[in-house]
């Protein structure tokens, strides 16, 4: 899984906003999500994710892995992210 390359996001005043021009849909991230965006830039896999949550944020890992997963499951929903077909 990847973010979808169309996905405009910009950080501003703490806050990231993505955009979907598809859909014209705005998103407002709060850290912890952001943070999920921006590591979703690079790795692919939940367990990686959530690991490098618990060294940002002061939370166990199986909540983090927790977090992380419903985080991606609402990221695919809204088509922001592109899986791998296999």
């Amino acid at each position: 899984m990847k973010r979808k390359e169309s996905i405009l996001f910009v950080e501003k005043e703490g806050e990231m906003v993505l955009f979907n021009p598809e859909t014209d849909q705005m998103y407002t991230l709060n850290p912890v999500s952001a943070f999920i965006w921006q590591a979703l830039e690079s790795a692919t896999h939940v367990v990686t994710i959530a690991e490098a949550v618990t060294q940002h944020f002061e939370v166990s890992l199986p909540q983090a892995q927790e977090d992380v997963q419903e985080f991606v499951d609402s990221l695919k929903a809204a088509d922001l992210l592109e899986t791998d077909a296999s």
